[in-house]
């Protein structure tokens, strides 16, 4: 049996080439693996401000509507406004016959202021 030296020698070369494309194509795939695994934390780092941000005007509109709710619990309904607007309406009425009274109470101090001043004249 016969060591073809020459043919070992290809065999070695060839294995040598195939072990470093092997290499390079392990040291690309880490590299590219690295910058994507770069990109999705960069990208992370920007959803959990957002979600933080929304968050937080999540907690403020829910204060907002807590203080609306107080206030529209202590609204007056609409029965206490109909209320309201028929007492006005009695007190208007009322006002008239002040008024109307007031009148007269008017006519009756100016007849006396007239009858005094008439008294001194005369």
């Amino acid at each position: 049996m016969r060591i073809d030296f020459q043919l070992i020698g290809i065999v070695v070369q060839v294995t040598s080439l195939l072990i470093s494309i092997g290499a390079m194509l392990v040291a690309w795939v880490a590299k590219r693996r690295a910058a994507t695994q770069a990109a999705i934390d960069r990208v992370d780092g920007v959803i959990n401000r957002e979600v933080a941000d929304r968050k937080h005007e999540v907690r403020r509109l829910e204060d907002r509507v807590i203080v609306l709710e107080q206030h529209i619990v202590h609204a007056p309904k609409a029965e206490d406004i109909n209320g309201l607007r028929s007492e006005i309406a009695a007190l208007r009425g009322n006002l008239g016959e002040f008024k109307g009274e007031m009148r007269g109470l008017t006519r009756a101090v100016d007849l006396m202021n007239e009858h005094l001043l008439n008294k001194d004249r005369g």
